[in-house]
């Protein structure tokens, strides 16, 4: 898509102000206007930038401490990436920098969030739905880790409730892996399962099939 509108944006840079993408830094000043003749093109030539200051950690991480966010006008020609994500111009103008304490209010939507792109109250991290969560990702409640689908979750990727360890399907496992209820250990399908790699109800200890097939 082509445009020769005036077009607001933002725009992501290193602690230096300076773009680190394409072929060679580029250096940036607050206020000034930049253009070039050459043609343009997505992740290829041009200054390029977000339409949606969400979209911008896409390319440079909502980290305040190292990096630097400003918002821009395109003044020239535009074009668009086809999901929308990214566009790049022939002419930008450097309007302002965000403030640290603003960049963070633009980007949570609640209250008392810490972090960036937190949805809901209290959450620390990285684009977190619900409340109290800690990490990144999650949705739920008072979950610790990483995209985390529950509440009060402890660990990577589990679904349910508190769990502990990675990647648990169900309620209060703790492990790695594990399929159904109240499981303790590795790769448990069933319930209530103590050990590694049962399958089943209420098991304990390890391999259990084959303590009872070998005499």
């Amino acid at each position: 898509m082509k445009k020769t509108e005036k077009v607001k944006g933002y725009k992501g840079f290193n602690e230096n102000l300076c773009c680190t993408g394409g072929y060679k830094p580029f250096q940036y000043e607050v206020g000034k206007t930049y253009e070039t003749k050459e043609p343009i093109g997505i992740c290829n030539y041009g200054f390029h930038f977000c339409k949606s200051l969400f979209d911008v950690d896409n390319y440079y991480s909502f980290n305040v401490e190292t990096n630097r966010f400003c918002e821009i006008e395109a003044l020239g020609e535009v074009k668009d990436s086809e999901d929308g994500t990214k566009s790049v111009t022939n002419k930008i103008k450097i309007v302002r920098e965000i403030p640290k304490e603003e960049f963070m209010q633009m980007a949570n939507t609640g209250t008392g969030n810490s972090g960036f792109c937190n949805t809901g109250y209290r959450n620390t991290g990285y684009r977190n739905t619900g409340d109290r969560n800690t990490g990144y990702r999650n949705t739920g409640d008072c979950n610790t880790g990483y995209r985390n689908t529950g509440d009060r979750n402890t660990g990577d990727r589990n679904t349910g409730d508190c769990n502990t360890g990675d990647r648990n399907t169900g309620d209060w496992n703790t492990g790695y892996r594990n399929t159904g209820d109240c499981n303790t250990g590795y790769r448990n399908t069933g319930d209530c399962n103590t050990g590694d790699r049962n399958t089943g109800d209420w098991n304990k200890t390890t391999r259990l099939l084959t303590r009872y097939l070998i005499k």
